[in-house]
């Protein structure tokens, strides 16, 4: 039964009442919509505040070690520790490069040219997840992250690079190895951990 079969029913209720009660009932129904997107505009406004305030706050020091792609928008922040210790040789396409111990690839004999850390490089023009990545590509490479048009891959040795019975090398690679962990990364001035 509609509003109107019950006011003819009961007889003797004035039209006006039957209409406002209708409008009262469709003002009450959007009230909690209303509500939510009211919430969840705010909660967005803060999300973005919070993210635009971490990225500014942490600010590049302009002596800090760090190593620009231009090609991709990428901008990678090392480790003080790492001053005149690594080598970088990049992609000729500046989409990528390859970080090395810069002692083990400047040595000369069996290990030269060895010293690989681990490499960086704009793989795709479009965002894949890492289970498609693995369908693409057979290689042992971890997917970085994703941008609404590339995808960033970090590849890593597969192999032994240093010279396993030179201590010295040995610990100046394994020490490097450790604090990559370290390396920030600025992605068209957006940091990303």
């Amino acid at each position: 039964m509609n509003e109107r079969q019950f006011a003819d029913r009961i007889g003797n209720i004035d039209d006006r009442l039957v209409e406002e009660a209708r409008y009262l009932r469709y003002r009450r129904g959007g009230g909690l919509r209303r509500f939510l997107a009211v919430a969840v505009a705010a909660a967005l406004m803060a999300a973005s505040f919070t993210v635009g305030a971490l990225a500014f706050s942490r600010e590049v020091p302009a002596e800090q070690e760090s190593i620009e792609l231009p090609g991709v928008g990428l901008k990678l922040i090392l480790p003080d520790s790492w001053k005149s210790l690594y080598r970088v040789e990049r992609d000729e396409d500046e989409l990528g490069c390859e970080v090395y111990v810069k002692s083990i690839y400047e040595q000369e004999g069996d290990w030269a040219e060895a010293g690989l850390l681990f490499g960086v490089r704009k793989e795709y023009d479009h965002p894949l997840t890492r289970e498609e990545i693995d369908e693409l590509t057979p290689a042992s490479n971890w997917h970085f992250f994703s941008t609404l048009d590339a995808t960033y891959m970090i590849t890593y040795p597969g192999d032994v690079q240093y010279d396993p019975s030179d201590p010295e090398q040995t610990q100046e690679y394994l020490q490097l190895w450790k604090e990559k962990e370290q390396i920030r990364f600025l992605v068209d001035g957006i940091l990303s951990d």
